[in-house]
This record gives C-alpha cells, sequence and structure tokens, in this order.
C-alpha cells in the first residue's frame, strides 16, 4: 500500500460461514487493508486457523438463516457499534441492525440458479443451495449495498434475488501485489510445453472431464502432454481417478495444495493453463494464468469474458472439444491472453468506509 494510511472506520465482519477457500484469502487480503483496531471479525471454525489469533476474533460458525445468527450480529453491534456491517457470506441478517450500513459480498456462484448449469450435486447440497437461494431472495432489501467481482455475477443476481441495481457494486479484488513480484520473478523463465489447472476438486471445477480428455489425448491420437493438478488429498474420488489415469500413462501430476508463492511459480513454469471450470465469481487462476505469461484455454462461459481475454475456448461440458483445443494448441501458436480486470482493493475500502 505505499504510504498509504489505513481506514479507521469501525466495521463488523461477520465471516461465520466461510470455508476455508477463495473466500478466506479474498477476506486476509481485504483485512490488510484495514486498520485492525477498528476491525471486530465473527469468523468460522473453519476458517479461524487461516487468521492470526487476536482478540478481535471472534470464532465461532453459524448457519447462516439461523436466529443464533442474527443474536449474535446485534449483541456484537450493540457492544461495538460498529459503522459498517459487513457480511463476508452472501446472505444479509434476517432483521436489519440498529446505526450500521449493511454490505453483503456475494461469492458464491452456486447460489444463482441462472449460472449454476450442468454440475451435478448430492441431494444435500442441492436442497441447501435452493434454501440459501430463496432466503436470499427474501433478504434482498436487508443490505444497503451488494459487492460482485464481476457484471456476469451481479446482472444473475439482480435477476434473480430481488437486488436494486442501485445497491450493487461491481468490485474485483485480489493480491496482485504477490502475482507482481511472481511476475518479476520468472521474468526469465523458460516455460514447459506443459499444462496446468490451479484449483480445488469441487465438482463445478470440471476435473473429471478434463481427465477424460487427457486420456482421450494419449489413448486416441497417442499425445502425452504433461497436466500438472493441485488437487487437496482427502479428495479420495478424484485423486483414484488421476492415479488410474497415471497408471494407463496418462502423464497427469498432482502437487496437492501448495503455498501461493509456489503456486504462481508453477504456473509461471508452463505455457499453458487450461481451465474448464463450470462456475466462478471471480476466476482467480486465469487472471494468474494471463498476468504470467501463459496461453490461458478456458471454458466458453461468459464469466471468462469478464476478467480475461483467453487465447482460446471450448465447450467445457465436451471433453472432445477440450481434446481439440488442447490439440490446436500443442500446434498452433495462440493469441496472446490478456487480463480484463484490475485490482480495486480501495475501492471496496472506501465503499466499508463512506
Amino acid at each position: 500500500m505505499g504510504n498509504q494510511k489505513k481506514q479507521r472506520t469501525q466495521i463488523l465482519v461477520d465471516a461465520t460461514n466461510l470455508g476455508r477457500g477463495g473466500g478466506t484469502v479474498l477476506l486476509k487480503y481485504l483485512l490488510k487493508h484495514l486498520d485492525r483496531e477498528s476491525v471486530r471479525v465473527l469468523i468460522s471454525e473453519k476458517a479461524a486457523s487461516e487468521f492470526d489469533a487476536c482478540p478481535s476474533l471472534h470464532v465461532e460458525s453459524l448457519n447462516p438463516l439461523g436466529s443464533k445468527r442474527q443474536r449474535l450480529l446485534q449483541e456484537q453491534c450493540r457492544s461495538f457499534q460498529p459503522r459498517t456491517l459487513l457480511c463476508f457470506g452472501n446472505v444479509p441478517p434476517r432483521q436489519r441492525v440498529a446505526n450500521a450500513q449493511v454490505i453483503t459480498y456475494f461469492h458464491n456462484a452456486h447460489l444463482l440458479a441462472s449460472v449454476d448449469r450442468g454440475t451435478s450435486y448430492s441431494l444435500k447440497d442441492r436442497i441447501r443451495y435452493q434454501i440459501l437461494r430463496a432466503a436470499i431472495r427474501r433478504r434482498g432489501n436487508q443490505s444497503d449495498y451488494w459487492v460482485f467481482q464481476t457484471k456476469a455475477i451481479c446482472n444473475a443476481a439482480i435477476s434473480e434475488h430481488s437486488i436494486l441495481p442501485k445497491q450493487t457494486r461491481v468490485i474485483p479484488f485480489y493480491d496482485d501485489k504477490e502475482l507482481n513480484a511472481a511476475c518479476s520473478r520468472n521474468r526469465q523463465v523458460v516455460k514447459q510445453q506443459a499444462f496446468t489447472y490451479v484449483s480445488n476438486g469441487r465438482p463445478h471445477k470440471n476435473h473429471s472431464r478434463l481427465i477424460q480428455a487427457w486420456r482421450i489425448l494419449a489413448e486416441r491420437y497417442d499425445l502425452h502432454p504433461e497436466l500438472h493438478l493441485t488437487v487437496e488429498a482427502d479428495n479420495r474420488s478424484l485423486l483414484g481417478s488421476i492415479e488410474r489415469a497415471t497408471r494407463a500413462g496418462v502423464r497427469v501430476i498432482n502437487h496437492g495444495e501448495l503455498g501461493y508463492q509456489k503456486t504462481l511459480d508453477l504456473v509461471a513454469a508452463c505455457k499453458f493453463v487450461v481451465y474448464p471450470s463450470m462456475l466462478e465469481t471471480l476466476g482467480l487462476g486465469m487472471i494468474e494464468g494471463a498476468a504470467l505469461g501463459c496461453d490461458v484455454l478456458a471454458s466458453d462461459f461468459t464469466f471468462v469474458n469478464d476478467v480475461i481475454q483467453a487465447s482460446a475456448t471450448f465447450d467445457a461440458t465436451n471433453p472432445l472439444a477440450i481434446v481439440n483445443v488442447v490439440r490446436d494448441a500443442m500446434n498452433t501458436k495462440l493469441a496472446r491472453s490478456d487480463v480484463r480486470v484490475s485490482n480495486q482493493i480501495q475501492e471496496m475500502v472506501q465503499l466499508l468506509c463512506s
């Protein structure tokens, strides 16, 4: 941030429904730009281990629709008297809290039926998403502002959840300092003729079709490009698919979960990023790939065009479409991928402190 001073407005952050993942990374980055003495964070037990223990951190996991969450928010607002309540978990409070503007940060595209297509969920997840979608529709006017990372997600939320356009802000933010450092660090790196997909193994990330495409490349075309993945160690089903593909002679290398610097260095070492995800609120992996000089091959969904100009796109529901784009990439010089968004963290801070 250079010589810029951190803002000193009382802010209460409700992250009692936050899991470990992209949302946690973004919240940690946001907190770096706020004065911690003026911020109180209510954090879930799942995500608490990612944050430094401090008096301003209250650890409790709560159902976003439950009465206990509403009581906690009311109690905290009475004792802390924040200027702003930031709901960092997609769902506004059931009722307004006294004397605080409410800002809801929306970062779960599963809660938008119009964009969440083509992903198979368990019955439990399908029911949970339907209940949360209905709750958000009922609570659209309980938030003064809704913040989104892309225009596509913002438009879908306006259409589905009774949110007024004047209530919305599109403010993408991400840690570009680490990314810029990785660009400088890897400027002279000679890229391998390899592909990488940095992502967890959630169903909408579409690893199964990607691995199927790699098997087709090997079995039908005798092509064996390296594919580097970062699937978590407890995803037994997906790790089993990777192991079976490897035994069949397919060159898939899983690195497991990596630290951020190592992740960026892995991406920088590969010529291609392949991104078959079916659903994103931002798609940081695409931004990182384009910024690090990779040719990004991505699914042909609107959220892709919001954040990057891809070198090539494909139908992510069809493994053969992935195969065809990969074959072209291996044999043809592609157009450069470019980043279309910028880090707007200061705009986010200004909204919170307004």
